[in-house]
């Protein structure tokens, strides 16, 4: 590809983000995988069967995995780099990877939700608790599938999405974004909700030290989760359609980390 900022004033960068992208994947990946294992390993200890929402986290953290792998083939095509380093082959198969790339980085998110919201219903003394979780739960999942099918219906035929030599029409990109943006606004907030629900209740019992480190961490991780969903708005509001495989890794970047 010729170099496009030949004769400008300002060049163009040619840095990489995609050591960072591969560093900082790994180590979300990495620290979810511990807090996964190290319940499951509460649940095979204490001789209790898998219940409900250990499932649907082991889902959420198959899925978080398979989102780190993409990612992380990705930058071998090229991610992170800017769009005007790219070969024109590569970029199609690199676009094309990212669109594939938001089923399982959406979707963990949401089964994640899930498997924190049946966790709650058992600590939740009051019915509309109940039923406040239950409608936060189902809430974040449509966000999340929304974003999935806006990601592959936006241009017809959807392989325009990533090649933009075959003829079609497009939506507007803000479009997809804007509902990203909400979608992620409302996840912060529905985590923290979460977080500040059982508090009641939790404050109420008579636990041991390691009960309460146990349940303040699981907190904690709410609250993380709510303030990873509004970095990821503010990430997605700074986004340019224009560089597209430099900067798009840090919607799934963020994402992992509010989906872990």
């Amino acid at each position: 590809m010729a170099p496009i900022d030949a004769g400008m004033t300002t060049p163009l960068p040619h840095d990489s983000n995609g050591p960072w992208i591969v560093a900082s994947t790994w180590t979300l990946t990495a620290v979810a995988s511990v807090f996964v294992l190290l319940r499951f390993y509460c649940r095979i200890f204490k001789g209790h069967i898998f219940p409900i929402d250990d499932c649907l986290l082991l889902i959420a953290w198959i899925l978080l995995v398979a989102q780190t792998v993409l990612s992380v083939y990705s930058v071998g095509l090229g991610s992170g780099n800017h769009i005007w380093d790219m070969r024109p082959e590569s970029s199609v198969e690199l676009l094309m990877l990212q669109d594939i790339t938001t089923a399982p980085s959406v979707l963990a998110v949401a089964f994640s939700k899930a498997s924190a919201g049946v966790s709650l219903l058992r600590l939740l003394a009051f019915r509309w608790q109940r039923v406040l979780t239950i409608f936060i739960v189902a809430s974040i999942a449509l966000l999340m599938t929304g974003i999935m099918v806006l990601t592959l219906v936006q241009c017809m035929p959807i392989q325009r999405h990533w090649d933009y030599t075959v003829p079609g029409t497009c939506w507007p990109p803000s479009i997809v974004t804007q509902f990203a943006i909400g979608a992620s606004i409302w996840s912060g907030v529905m985590d923290i909700i979460l977080a500040i629900l059982p508090m009641p209740v939790i404050l109420g019992l008579q636990m041991n030290k390691r009960e309460k480190l146990g349940v303040t961490i699981a907190l904690g991780s709410m609250v993380f989760a709510g303030a990873s969903s509004f970095i990821k708005a503010s990430t997605l509001i700074n986004l340019s359609s224009t560089d597209p495989t430099c900067e798009f890794q840090y919607f799934h970047l963020v994402n992992n980390s509010s989906g872990a």
